[in-house]
């Protein structure tokens, strides 16, 4: 049906005052941005009784985006409130056309021409209803039905698809229940309640509710389609195999089966069979039906799994040129923007795929507060208590870490860190030497598998940093943060403090006299010896400062940092071999102060780019960042071996 101006401000609006939000929408829709305009309004048309003028502004902009999920759900909303608003009732059956809900459109355009005869849109909706009865009176024979039962049967059936697509699952369960009494073997219900109950972590029911509909139809691709999930999300991953193996033998496919048979390979991982489904599609011209945007995004994600970046980029664009407010295309594609070490992409489906909304509940209130409390031993707690009350996630945290969304893998990297579990640390050891997630969820990865003691100090293998292979070797020692020194004087740490900055603006003689004014009050303080060395060394005066860093080497023996200022001075000097030779003995402590540590590695990675060994610098870069990844000076030090 043609657009329709929809002006005329509603009449609750006059009662009950609209919520200052909206502004924020306004200055948007201004700014031409719909997407966030859109997203802020689904989350006031998420609020309980939300104020029908931001029900008609989400209709309008999701019109404008041609998103139909939530153009109907704004208008079933508004409906609720308003049931005696012609304009909303046309325009309900509008959305109700657009999802594919001809049975809903049917009932309301018939309800909207016995209501409103003199309405002036009546001869329209005329035309649409001589249209819309052929296509239902053909559909209810396809499914059996006839009658005003069978009609009555159908509008149930689309209303539980409604209800599932706002997330209302109960409404759409009691829904489906009440309709499977009347009618116990109708195949599209029970494949409904299949995905309520899988949602809700009804796992038992889900696979018998599915298998109970291929009893009645043992070829219905939803059916089985729907068991694959369920039997993906509780770690029966042979079955759910050999249930694909089944799905890949149909051949003749209707145009609402080809997103549950790309859905359904992408559950097991069946990448080449995704992009089969997609080739076909395309042929049988379905993509332009609903779901064709997701076939796109799903196939997207099936080429970046098999390396081909360029048509993985065409899919996604491909995906929001038919859906502009796809959410999962636009943020994968958003992904690849990022430099590589920085990626997620690519994931077919978001964390609530993979997880029922009991175990998301139980994730929100057991583990979120540790995690913010930053209480390992809580939050370790936390962990082994989600295990035991939702043992399902020891199946699905491999799945997540191999194929799971940002937030869905980072979720995967805790569980399994803090499960002491065998078989999720092992799945965490193949993640971190794997090329899936970012660089620094993959070093948080090889951190926890040493912790838990699955590789030996000093053993070294490859990881995926900064899109190269790069060897990395295990770390051997300890580190700490306790003080190196005993406090100094007030007046001596102001008179530091402004040395320190001197040294950073290259500023070394005036450094050089703060550092001689705090000798005075404190001789013989190692680290004030070695600052006065290191600005000696700006200055080129090498001889004074070895002489110095010497001394305190003589009487400080453990003060690391007096060795390190040699080496940089035998660095200065262009005497690498000798450097070497002086840091070298360094590595092999087995405990070192935060600070020292990164003293070292900024020390071996400039003496490395100096001698033109690139990959030993990257490769000390590498152990920084999976070592310390939070320290202040890491990234620079990172960025400058990797230039």
């Amino acid at each position: 049906m043609a657009k329709r101006k929809r002006s005329k401000r509603p009449a609750e609006a006059v009662r009950r005052p609209p919520p200052r939000e909206l502004d924020q929408v306004r200055e948007l829709l201004e700014q031409q941005d719909y997407a966030s305009a859109r997203e802020q309004l689904l989350d006031l048309a998420d609020r309980p009784n939300p104020h029908p003028m931001v029900l008609q502004a989400l209709a309008s902009v999701a019109q404008a985006l041609e998103d139909w999920r939530s153009y109907l759900l704004a208008l079933e909303s508004w409906h609720r409130q308003q049931p005696n608003d012609a304009d909303v009732t046309l325009a309900l059956g509008d959305a109700y056309m657009r999802n594919l809900r001809p049975v809903l459109a049917l009932r309301t355009f018939e309800s909207f021409q016995q209501r409103w005869p003199d309405h002036p849109q009546v001869p329209e909706v005329e035309q649409v209803l001589m249209q819309l009865r052929p296509s239902v009176d053909e559909m209810l024979a396809e499914a059996g039905l006839s009658g005003e039962e069978g009609l009555q049967l159908a509008a149930l059936h689309e209303e539980i698809q409604s209800l599932m697509d706002q997330g209302r699952t109960s409404e759409a369960r009691a829904t489906a229940q009440k309709f499977l009494k009347r009618w116990p073997d109708f195949v599209p219900v029970l494949n409904n309640l299949t995905l309520v109950l899988t949602v809700e972590g009804a796992y038992d029911q889900a696979i018998a509710t599915a298998r109970r509909a291929l009893e009645i139809d043992p070829e219905n691709v939803h059916a089985r389609g729907n068991l694959i999930r369920v039997l993906m999300m509780t770690g029966q991953v042979e079955k759910a195999r050999s249930e694909a193996d089944r799905l890949a033998l149909v051949e003749d496919v209707r145009d609402d089966q080809w997103l549950k048979l790309a859905e359904a390979f992408s559950f097991v991982g069946y990448d080449e069979r995704v992009l089969d489904v997609y080739e076909r599609a395309e042929a049988a011209r379905a993509l332009g039906m609903p779901g064709g945007a997701y076939i796109c995004h799903l196939a997207a994600v099936a080429a970046m799994n098999r390396g081909d970046e360029q048509r993985a980029r065409q899919l996604w664009e491909r995906a929001l040129k038919l859906d502009p407010g796809m959410h999962s295309a636009r943020e994968n594609l958003a992904d690849l923007s990022r430099p590589v070490g920085q990626r997620h992409a690519p994931w077919p489906f978001e964390l609530r795929n993979w997880v029922s909304e009991r175990v998301m509940e139980n994730l929100l209130s057991g583990f979120t507060a540790a995690v913010i409390a930053g209480d390992e031993d809580r939050l370790a707690r936390a962990v082994r208590r989600m295990l035991r009350q939702s043992p399902e996630l020891k199946a699905v945290v491999p799945i997540l870490l191999e194929r799971g969304d940002s937030a869905g893998r980072t979720l995967a990297v805790q569980i399994a860190a803090y499960s002491e579990d065998p078989t999720l640390l092992e799945a965490l050891h193949q993640f971190a030497l794997s090329q899936r997630g970012t660089d620094t969820l993959r070093q948080q990865a090889i951190t926890a598998v040493q912790d838990a003691g699955l590789l030996k100090p000093g053993q070294t293998f490859d990881m995926w940093i900064d899109g190269e292979w790069t060897t990395v070797q295990a770390q051997g020692f300890e580190l700490h943060e306790e003080p190196l020194e005993v406090a100094h004087a007030p007046e001596v740490e102001a008179w530091l403090a402004e040395a320190r900055a001197a040294l950073q603006a290259r500023q070394p003689e005036r450094a050089e006299t703060l550092f001689k004014q705090a000798l005075e009050v404190e001789p013989g303080s190692p680290g004030i010896r070695t600052y006065l060395a290191q600005a000696l060394t700006l200055q080129r005066r090498f001889d004074e400062a070895e002489a110095l860093l010497e001394a305190v080497m003589a009487d400080s023996p453990d003060y690391m940092f007096a060795t390190l200022g040699l080496a940089q001075v035998r660095i200065e000097q262009g005497r690498y071999s000798d450097a070497r030779a002086m840091l070298l003995p360094l590595l092999s402590r087995t405990r070192y102060h935060v600070d020292e540590y990164v003293a070292l590695g900024s020390l071996m990675i400039h003496l490395s780019l100096v001698e033109r060994k690139k990959e030993d610098a990257r490769r000390w870069a590498a152990t920084l960042e999976r070592v310390m990844p939070d320290h202040p000076m890491v990234q620079k030090l990172a960025e400058l071996a990797r230039r």
